[in-house]
């Protein structure tokens, strides 16, 4: 890689980005073709990090106890900036969610940093976050100290148009399980105790509750019995509960198991409640960050939506929201042209190894990467990005004094 010594830094991450485009287009088509799913992301972490070694990174792989996530640290003095590279795929429908894009961007803007960190005053690390669709490797990694000492963390999600900030809800993991009484399913007298009936009803009584426009109740029925000729002593579904913020969403879990308490005693069952993982944060927006990611993403010629046209409607969740709550962060979306297809869609992910998705990776690398210069070299910023970290709530909302 070139040295950005004695030229103008911004326009030397983009010509880096430029440079190593070949590369990282096909860093994103050979992820979304080996699609890994949450812990199992061996291929994925492993062609990332080798990537970013070659450029000039010390790296490690399987940091903080997470065999699939890396890290990879270039520069020596100055701001400490982490990118958040994300690769995992959702179970049977692959990068429907883009995840292929992500990484792909976030390494692309360490190459181009990693040659001028020095001459900018920049500490870059790349750090390889494992499990965003389930478990939540994002917030293993708060816990296990990834993001300390960090001074702001960047990251980038394709989706449909490109978007300055979404709201980001708190997201809850509950497993529903139901017992009642197995029976020889031709001589059950239909009395009480079946336990899928009993689950049915769970699934029919919160489809039902009315819910506030950033309340969220999604769940699968993990377990339905054997065979039809047996009723089940028990079943089991799976649910992913959001609201605005965690106190909210105590309060909304709490609700829901109330419902299903009292579906599954009408239904002559019991039910018992457990979590395959602690909840997502809320996601808190650093304004000064993302006001910076925007300005550059619009120099390179997107229209992003205005943010008076966003609303609850377009909320979702990230462990990137349990990152937010202690390092200044931002997670915008970039576009990939996909038209009317969503996120989660299968043809989400037929869209992101299209040309705008090849383009969404050279342009969010251009963007995070000069954003993350800003926090080095614009005078008065990084004091900023504190500031407003220190003075918002869980949702990045200003707290007054006498709050």
């Amino acid at each position: 890689m070139s040295s950005l010594r004695g030229r103008g830094l911004r326009d030397r991450v983009a010509a880096e980005v430029d440079a190593a485009a070949g590369d990282l287009v096909d860093l994103s088509h050979r992820i979304h073709a080996n699609p890994e799913t949450a812990f199992e992301e061996v291929r994925a972490s492993t062609w990332l990090a080798a990537r970013l070694e070659a450029g000039g990174f010390d790296v490690e792989l399987g940091t903080y106890g997470l065999p699939t996530s890396f890290r990879a640290d270039a520069g020596k003095s100055g701001p400490r900036v982490v990118l958040c590279a994300e690769y995992d795929a959702l179970p049977g429908i692959g990068h429907a969610c883009g995840h292929n894009v992500i990484g792909a961007c976030a390494v692309g803007a360490g190459l181009a940093l990693a040659a001028g960190a020095e001459e900018a005053g920049l500490r870059v690390t790349v750090l390889g976050t494992p499990a965003e669709e389930d478990l939540g490797g994002k917030r293993m990694l708060v816990e296990r100290g990834a993001f300390e000492k960090a001074d702001a963390c960047l990251m980038v999600h394709p989706a449909p148009v490109d978007i300055r900030q979404t709201p980001g809800l708190a997201l809850a993991d509950l497993v529903v399980t139901v017992r009642g009484r197995a029976s020889h399913a031709a001589l059950s007298s239909g009395s009480g105790g079946n336990a899928l009936r009993a689950l049915v009803g769970v699934h029919v009584a919160l489809s039902e509750m009315e819910l506030t426009p950033y309340e969220r109740c999604n769940g699968v029925i993990l377990h339905g019995g054997e065979v039809p000729n047996v009723v089940p002593e028990e079943t089991s579904s799976r649910w992913f509960l959001r609201a605005r913020n965690l106190e909210e969403l105590e309060s909304f879990v709490a609700r829901v198991e109330e419902e299903v308490e009292r579906s599954v005693a009408a239904a002559g069952c019991a039910v018992e409640f457990s979590s395959r993982f602690p909840p997502y944060r809320e996601m808190k927006t650093n304004s000064v960050l993302a006001e910076r990611y925007e300005a550059h993403v619009r120099s390179l010629g997107r229209e992003l939506v205005p943010q008076s046209l966003i609303g609850a409607e377009s909320a979702t969740s990230t462990d990137q929201g349990n990152v937010s709550q202690v390092v200044p962060s931002i997670h915008p979306m970039i576009g990939i042209d996909s038209g009317p297809v969503l996120p989660h869609q299968p043809g989400f992910a037929a869209a992101a190894v299209t040309e705008s998705a090849d383009r969404a990776v050279l342009d969010g690398a251009k963007a995070l990467a000069m954003t993350a210069l800003d926090v080095a070299m614009v005078d008065g910023l990084l004091e900023q990005v504190r500031e407003e970290f220190e003075t918002t709530d869980s949702t990045g909302n200003r707290v007054s004094e006498q709050d």
